[in-house]
C-alpha cells in the first residue's frame, strides 16, 4: 500500500463508516427499537437515577421480587451494568423521553469510533491493508447492523474492548487506559470480565528492557489491575449489597435455563428462585449441565463462524493460521484467540445468542482479513495487491450486507407502527390510580417505561398459573389478590400488538 493511501486510510474508513450509518438510519430509517429490546430497561434505570439517584428499576424480574422496595415498588438493578443507564440519564437530562427512540444513533457512533482502534490494532500487527480490511468488514457485518439497531451495549462493548486491546498491544503499553476501558467494558457486559487476566498478561510482556528493569513489567500489570479494580469497585459494592455477591448478576441464571425442565426464559420468570438460592441451584444442576453444553456447542460454533457475514467467516480459519505463522506474533495472537473464543464459551454455557459475538467481532474481522490476504497470495502476482484482495473481500461481504439493510428497513417500519399502536393501547393501563399497581406483562421494560407502572416480566401462562386454585400461589408470593383486565398485557407473537387480559383470574378458575 502506498504511503499516500496509508495516510488516508484511517479518515477514509471512518468517513465510510459514518456515511454507511447515516444511510441506514436516516435514509432507510432503520434502527427503530422493538418493544422487546433491552433499551427500555436501561431507560427505566436512567429515569430512576434522575429522579432519586438510586440504582433501582420498576421492571421486575420474578426472582428479584423478594428484594422489592414496597414503598416504590422497585427492585435493585442486578441484570444489566450501569454504563448505558448513565449515558441515557445524560441524554434524558437534556432531551425529551422520545429521544430514547433514536438511541440507535449512539450505537452507530460507537460502531464508527470502533473502526479507529481496530484499524490501528490490525495495522500495527499485520500491516495497514489488514487494518483497513478488518475495519470495513466490521462495519459491513450484518451482526453489527443488528447490534446497532437493537443492542447498543454490545456495540459499545466492542468499542471499549478494542480500545483496551489497542492500549495493551502498543509498543509501550498504556495500562491505565487499558484498565479503564476494560472496566467500562465489564460495566456493559459482565461476561467480559474474563478478558482482564489476558490483558494483564499482555501488559506484563517483556519490552526489551535490561534484566535489571524486569520488575517494570510486573509493575505495569499491577497498575493495570489496580486501575481496573478502582473502576469496577463501586459496582462490586452495589452487587454485594443488593445481591449478596460482588459479581452477582441475574443473567447468570441462564446457565441453568433454556434446557430440560427450564425451557426458554422460564428460569428468569420464576418467583421460587431468589438470589439467595442461586449457589444451591447451580450446584444441584451442575452434574447434568454437560448435556446442555454438548447440545449448544455446535450452534455456538456456527454463530461464531457466520458472525462476519456471508462467506467472509470461512476466511477466519486460514487467517488464524497465518496469524500464528507471522514472526513474533504468537503470544499476541494466542491472547486474541482466547478472547475471541469467549463468546463461544458464553453461547455454550448460557444460550446461543449471536449478539454475544459482537464485542469481539473486530478480532474476527482481522482474522478474515488475514485469510483474504493469504488467499490472494495464491493468485498470480498482478492479483495480489491490497486493492484487489480488499475489494474482493468487500464484494464477498456485500450480498449479506444488502440483505441485512433491506431487512432492517422493513423491520424499522414494522417496529414504528407497533410501538405507536402499543403506546396508544397502553394508555388505558396508565391511569393515576394504578401508579403502584403491578402490571403483569411479557414486555415489562417497554410497558413500564410507557405507563410508569411497576411491571413484572412473565409469560401469560406463567401469570395464569399464579392464580390457579384460588390464587394461593400469588398470595404466598405477596402478589395482588385480584388483578383485573388492565393488570395484564400480553402478546401472541414477536410482532403482535398487546392486549389486556380477556378473562379475569378470579378465585377458583
Amino acid at each position: 500500500m502506498s504511503s499516500s493511501l496509508r495516510s488516508w486510510s484511517l479518515p477514509g474508513v471512518v468517513l465510510f463508516a459514518a456515511a454507511y450509518w447515516c444511510f441506514d438510519l436516516a435514509v432507510l430509517r432503520g434502527g427503530v427499537p422493538h418493544p422487546l429490546d433491552d433499551l427500555w430497561e436501561y431507560a427505566l434505570v436512567a429515569r430512576h437515577l434522575l429522579e432519586d439517584g438510586r440504582w433501582h428499576t420498576s421492571m421486575i424480574y420474578p426472582p428479584l421480587w423478594p428484594l422489592r422496595d414496597t414503598a416504590t415498588m422497585t427492585v435493585p438493578v442486578l441484570v444489566h451494568g450501569p454504563l448505558l443507564p448513565v449515558v441515557l440519564a445524560g441524554l434524558l437530562a437534556v432531551a425529551p423521553p422520545s429521544a430514547v427512540d433514536a438511541f440507535a444513533w449512539f450505537g452507530a457512533a460507537c460502531a464508527t469510533l470502533a473502526t479507529i482502534p481496530l484499524l490501528r490494532l490490525g495495522s500495527r500487527a499485520f500491516g495497514a491493508p489488514v487494518g483497513v480490511a478488518a475495519a470495513l468488514i466490521f462495519t459491513l457485518a450484518p451482526l453489527t447492523l443488528q447490534a446497532v439497531h437493537h443492542s447498543a451495549s454490545v456495540v459499545a462493548a466492542a468499542l471499549l474492548l478494542l480500545i483496551a486491546l489497542e492500549a495493551a498491544e502498543r509498543e509501550r503499553p498504556r495500562p491505565i487506559l487499558a484498565a479503564w476501558a476494560a472496566a467500562a467494558t465489564w460495566l456493559l457486559r459482565p461476561e467480559l470480565l474474563v478478558v482482564v487476566p489476558i490483558l494483564a498478561w499482555r501488559i506484563a510482556r517483556p519490552l526489551g528492557d535490561p534484566p535489571s528493569r524486569e520488575s517494570n513489567r510486573w509493575r505495569r500489570a499491577a497498575v493495570f489491575l489496580a486501575a481496573f479494580a478502582a473502576g469496577a469497585a463501586p459496582w462490586w459494592w452495589h452487587c454485594a449489597a443488593a445481591g449478596g455477591s460482588p459479581l452477582f448478576n441475574l443473567s447468570a441464571y441462564s446457565a441453568i435455563g433454556y434446557w430440560g425442565g427450564r425451557p426458554g426464559h422460564s428460569v428468569l420468570q420464576d418467583f421460587s428462585l431468589p438470589p439467595s438460592l442461586w449457589t444451591a441451584m447451580l450446584a444441584a444442576a451442575l452434574p447434568t449441565l454437560w448435556t446442555k453444553w454438548l447440545a449448544f456447542l455446535p450452534r455456538a460454533l456456527k454463530h461464531a463462524l457466520f458472525a462476519p457475514g456471508g462467506g467472509v467467516g470461512a476466511l477466519m480459519v486460514p487467517g488464524l493460521a497465518a496469524a500464528f505463522g507471522a514472526p513474533g506474533s504468537r503470544p499476541a495472537v494466542a491472547a486474541a484467540a482466547a478472547i475471541a473464543l469467549m463468546p463461544v464459551a458464553t453461547m455454550t454455557v448460557f444460550f446461543h445468542q449471536m449478539l454475544y459475538v459482537m464485542p469481539v467481532l473486530g478480532l474476527y474481522a482481522v482474522a478474515a482479513a488475514l485469510g483474504a490476504r493469504w488467499l490472494a497470495g495464491l493468485l498470480p502476482a498482478r492479483a495480489r495487491g491490497p486493492r484487489v484482495w480488499i475489494g474482493g473481500l468487500v464484494l464477498l461481504a456485500l450480498p449479506a450486507t444488502v440483505a441485512a439493510l433491506r431487512t432492517g428497513a422493513e423491520e424499522g417500519e414494522r417496529a414504528r407502527r407497533l410501538i405507536a399502536d402499543e403506546r396508544a393501547a397502553l394508555a388505558a393501563t396508565a391511569a393515576p390510580d394504578r401508579t403502584r399497581r403491578v402490571l403483569f406483562t411479557d414486555r415489562a421494560g417497554f410497558a413500564s417505561w410507557t405507563t410508569g407502572r411497576p411491571s413484572i416480566w412473565i409469560s401469560a401462562q406463567g401469570f395464569l398459573s399464579l392464580y390457579r386454585d384460588g390464587g394461593a400461589e400469588a398470595s404466598r408470593r405477596g402478589l395482588p389478590a385480584a388483578p383485573d383486565a388492565l393488570d395484564g398485557w400480553f402478546h401472541a407473537g414477536h410482532w403482535a400488538p398487546g392486549e389486556p387480559l380477556k378473562v379475569r383470574p378470579t378465585p377458583g378458575r
